[in-house]
């Protein structure tokens, strides 16, 4: 499983889960991004595309949510985050973990990604109108 990140629309941040390997462990890919997005400015939404992600068994899925949605480097700054998932039983994961998990930001749980993007971008513009 390889991550990827999109910054070239920032302030809304494309974080991508894909099949094929990364640079390196996934764990230490959630730590680059993180590290990533710490260097920008301003607030920010993120968009997570699990829709072509291959399967990390419960452990897994767990680890990436918590490092990726979860992580308090993000909780100054993040506006809202949201979950494009194309797998019923994932997008069910997904769901039940954002239930479980108090935020200071809202996360939604997407079947697309455009759908995924576009309620980011209201919750940015929401937050700060000059944002987009």
């Amino acid at each position: 499983m390889g991550l990827t990140v999109e910054l070239g629309r920032f302030p809304v941040v494309i974080c991508r889960l894909t099949p094929d390997q990364g640079s390196g462990p996934l764990e230490g890919e959630c730590g680059s991004y993180l590290e990533e997005i710490a260097k920008h400015r301003g607030i920010f939404v993120c968009v997570h595309d699990w829709t072509s992600a291959g399967e990390l068994g419960g452990e897994g899925w767990r680890m990436v949510y918590e490092r990726l949605v979860l992580d308090q480097v993000l909780a100054t700054r993040c506006v809202a985050q949201a979950i494009a998932v194309s797998s019923p039983s994932l997008r069910g994961f997904a769901t039940a973990s954002s239930m479980q998990h108090r935020t200071p930001y809202p996360v939604r749980v997407a079947s697309s990604l455009e759908t995924a993007i576009s309620w980011c971008t209201w919750q940015l513009r929401r937050s700060e109108p000059q944002a987009v």
